[in-house]
């Protein structure tokens, strides 16, 4: 599966720190603005993964990889600011 979007941070001024959280089974790999940020590219039960990104206020590209091999399927983003 390959899925592409956009999303926007709201706000203004500086970069601010932001935490990616996927949930797969199985691989996975994420880029936001062409930038792989998130990759788990292997067979896997269904696990989550975090990766901090800043991200500056204004319109983001998001580009979510996913493959599924067997057994359960799981696929989840979750994109929050960092406190």
């Amino acid at each position: 599966l390959v899925a592409r979007g956009s999303f926007r941070v709201e706000g203004a001024g500086a970069a601010r720190e932001h935490v990616l959280a996927a949930t797969s089974d199985d691989g996975i790999r994420v880029a936001i603005d062409g930038r792989v940020v998130l990759e788990d590219w292997t067979w896997h039960a269904p696990k989550r993964d975090e990766a901090r990104v800043l991200l500056l206020p204004g319109e983001h590209q998001l580009e979510v990889e996913y493959f599924q091999i067997d057994g359960a399927r799981a696929l989840e983003l979750e994109l929050v600011e960092a406190r």
